[in-house]
């Protein structure tokens, strides 16, 4: 009982009508009041991850009207390339990559032009990332590119590192088969 009168002397406590959720104690006096950009920025981030694009681009809109850092508008440019929305999607990742030169917003960028079928404008910036790359979506990407240019002597071995590091790519597999085929015959 003597814990309960510390508390009721220090704290006020306000008693409702109606029932009402509210925040733990401990959060509310850590965390500004929803909505602030860290818990724009997460909310967005879990619609991504389960696909609901259109409900995470509201928020991320939203929470670039308050706060525009990086990661945020990398993730509206992801969110944007999900949409199929190319062009904005560029517009989002362009100013990133332009002041921090960050590979995840030259994979979008790279995406993003693949997407409008300009290869060459896509081959720009994967042959930057290949420089320093071992990822195979890189490789596979553009090695389609290339395919796409009509130079298969240049996808070929994009394949071929591909499944060197992740063999277990069926598809890339029967790819490389039919380029020998079209190179050598």
């Amino acid at each position: 009982a003597a814990g309960q009168r510390v508390l009721s002397r220090k704290e006020n406590f306000i008693l409702l009508s109606q029932p009402y959720q509210v925040a733990p104690w401990v959060y509310s006096k850590l965390h500004n009041p929803f909505p602030n950009p860290d818990s724009l920025y997460l909310l967005a981030s879990q619609y991504f991850m389960t696909k609901q694009y259109e409900r995470a681009g509201d928020l991320l809109q939203q929470n670039l009207q308050i706060r525009d850092n990086p990661g945020d508008r990398l993730l509206l440019a992801k969110t944007l390339y999900a949409l199929q929305e190319y062009e904005d999607s560029l517009a989002m990742a362009f100013p990133v990559y332009q002041k921090t030169e960050e590979r995840e917003a030259a994979k979008i960028i790279s995406l993003n032009y693949a997407g409008l079928k300009d290869w060459g404008a896509a081959l720009v910036y994967l042959e930057k990332l290949m420089e320093q790359a071992v990822e195979v979506s890189v490789f596979n990407l553009a090695a389609e590119c290339y395919l796409n240019l009509n130079q298969p002597e240049k996808a070929l071995p994009l394949l071929q590192k591909s499944l060197e590091l992740s063999p277990d790519q069926p598809d890339i597999k029967k790819l490389e088969e039919e380029i020998k085929k079209r190179t050598n015959g």
